[in-house]
């Protein structure tokens, strides 16, 4: 797919005039399109010039068009590579199985479902209210942190031999504040969990491929919280995460020394995507459940 041709037909789709389309860039909130000017937009569209996958992925997002449908027509071979961002995806993979202890008390499987459930904030806090419980800043969170959230949210569990290995939960979010910020329009995802790294692929890409329109068209940023090492490394890395604040763990409650606090923290969700090696996987998922 030439990128210049779909800019162009998007931008005819919508009916929009170039000046349209540089008022849309500049009142995004991405720096990355936001200062883009006549010129610059002018050899896109012609296809002097072609911007890297994320500004792409941002532009069909911006132009409301669609992302799901976008990514499926890419020819993934024809994406440059990022050896570096392959080193780096690997070794996180291989530190989180190093993590996780692989004898289990609980049943392994290699067969594995994922379910998506709709439910209330208070039907997944109670459901994994054991889970949370290894996090003692829980309390300090709830008096800090004020969340509008839609009635209900979306809980995506892996599950193997019946029982959950994995977890990610999500609301949509009109308004979020803390001490220290206020945002809004955004996703809010409780504390996610995964047995090893297969576990982790699963729910990711369900993730993706499930909400890439009905999700990241309207809320390109997402809010959640994460441990410190790894895997806040990780959300540094492939999602440009800010960190937003910090909650300590609570020394009279905390009930193992793995509590270290959690990072609420601010990501990019099209930046993840703009990453070949997870854009590939979610592709493939993509491709497994059409046949």
């Amino acid at each position: 797919m030439i990128f210049s041709e779909y800019f162009s037909k998007l931008v005819d789709y919508k009916q929009l005039t170039r000046k349209d389309v540089l008022r849309l860039f500049h009142l995004s909130g991405y720096d990355d399109i936001s200062h883009v000017d006549s010129i610059t937009l002018s050899r896109w569209l012609n296809g002097k010039t072609t911007p890297n996958l994320y500004k792409q992925l941002i532009i069909v997002s911006c132009l409301s068009g669609s992302v799901l449908d976008f990514i499926i027509n890419l020819n993934i071979d024809e994406l440059k590579g990022n050896q570096h961002d392959e080193n780096f995806y690997s070794s996180y993979i291989r530190k989180v199985d190093y993590a996780h202890n692989s004898i289990n008390y609980i049943e392994r499987s290699q067969e594995r479902r994922t379910k998506v459930e709709s439910l209330s904030s208070k039907e997944i806090l109670k459901k994994f209210e054991f889970f949370h419980r290894n996090f003692s800043c829980y309390r300090s969170i709830s008096d800090n942190l004020e969340l509008s959230l839609a009635e209900e949210g979306t809980l995506i569990s892996c599950f193997e031999s019946d029982q959950i290995v994995g977890h990610i939960a999500y609301f949509e979010c009109s308004k979020l504040k803390t001490r220290n910020v206020e945002l809004s329009n955004v996703l809010f995802f409780t504390p996610i969990y995964y047995a090893d790294s297969v576990v982790l692929r699963e729910i990711m890409v369900e993730f993706f491929t499930r909400n890439l329109n009905q999700v990241v068209d309207s809320f390109c940023y997402a809010v959640g919280f994460t441990r410190s090492g790894k895997k806040l490394d990780f959300h540094h890395y492939f999602g440009g995460a800010e960190i937003l604040e910090f909650f300590p763990p609570d020394e009279k409650d905390k009930i193992s020394n793995t509590d270290k606090g959690l990072f609420l923290v601010k990501v990019d969700l099209l930046k993840y995507l703009s990453k070949k090696v997870i854009l590939k996987e979610v592709l493939e998922h993509i491709n497994k459940k059409k046949e």
